[in-house]
Order: C-alpha cells, then sequence, then structure tokens
C-alpha cells in the first residue's frame, strides 16, 4: 500500500480492496446506507480505495453470510483481546 493525495488508504489489487472492504463491513456495524459499499481504482495513484457512493459492490449483495460470519469472528478476537 502506497500513498495517495487523497489520503485514503490504498490497495495495490481490487481483490485486496475488495476482502478489506468485507473485513471493514464485518468490523463496524454501519447503519443502513452508511459507509463504503464498493471499490474503485484511483487515476491519481493507480491503487484501489473504498467509496460509499454508487452500486455496492457485488461481493456485498451476494455474501451476506460470510459478512456474518466475518462479523462474528471479530466480535469474538475483540472478546478475547479483553
Amino acid at each position: 500500500m502506497s500513498g495517495c493525495s487523497t489520503q485514503k488508504i490504498c490497495y495495490d489489487s481490487k481483490v485486496i480492496a475488495e476482502e478489506a472492504l468485507m473485513q471493514n463491513r464485518a468490523r463496524n456495524n454501519y447503519a443502513a446506507g452508511q459507509g463504503p459499499i464498493n471499490v474503485y481504482l484511483c487515476h491519481i495513484c493507480n491503487c484501489y480505495h473504498f467509496t460509499s457512493k454508487g452500486e455496492p459492490s457485488d461481493l456485498l449483495k451476494t455474501d451476506k453470510d460470510r459478512i456474518d460470519r466475518l462479523r462474528e469472528a471479530s466480535y469474538w478476537e475483540d472478546k478475547f483481546r479483553k
């Protein structure tokens, strides 16, 4: 991950960015219509960033069970860290 003048986190590939998006959605309990919903290729740094605009990622539409499993795993990880 390199830097970008947008000050957003940079992901080197779409696959890495989408995985990070899934992890982000699992960790943060966003209200409906809130938070990042997709990734895009930045023309400034040539890396991928999250966006909260546009259409939700196909992964978010089709893999809701995975987000639920990641959310539960994140809950237990946080609980055991305390």
